[in-house]
């Protein structure tokens, strides 16, 4: 077997090609980053790399925790409390944070990274041709 052509895209673009679009925003939360790419007819015409994911959620979360309850939690746990596959962590042998503890939070933390994130992507697309349909 022998690769004759070797063809080699951004991530972000593969989104596109698996809903068979050829033009727009692709916008990928990871855990520690956020891409975006602007795409028009399979052609990027540009794209960012914010040092703004997923992190920024469990750190407001970590941060939410100790202010109001008096200790620093392992993030792992934070994960976990966020992703609902615990109910609720402990400190010193007792629940100290349950889930319905932070629901509020949480939708207030990915409210704040939306609004930064598209703020960023509403910046990209202004610096580009007004004749885009991305």
């Amino acid at each position: 077997m022998s690769l004759s052509e070797i063809a080699v895209f951004p991530q972000s673009l593969g989104t596109l090609f698996d809903l068979d679009l050829d033009s727009g925003t692709v916008i990928n939360i990871g855990h520690g980053t956020t891409e975006i790419l602007i795409v028009e007819r399979l052609t990027v015409l540009a794209g960012a790399s914010l040092a703004l994911a997923c992190d920024f959620l469990l750190a407001n979360l970590a941060e939410y925790i100790r202010a109001n309850r008096g200790f620093k939690p392992i993030m792992e746990n934070v994960l976990s409390l966020m992703a609902g596959s615990v109910k609720g962590i402990s400190a010193f042998g007792k629940l100290k944070m349950a889930r319905k503890d932070i629901e509020q939070q949480m939708k207030s933390s990915v409210s704040q990274l939306v609004e930064k994130v598209c703020y960023d992507a509403r910046y990209l697309l202004a610096q580009l041709s007004a004749n885009l349909e991305c």
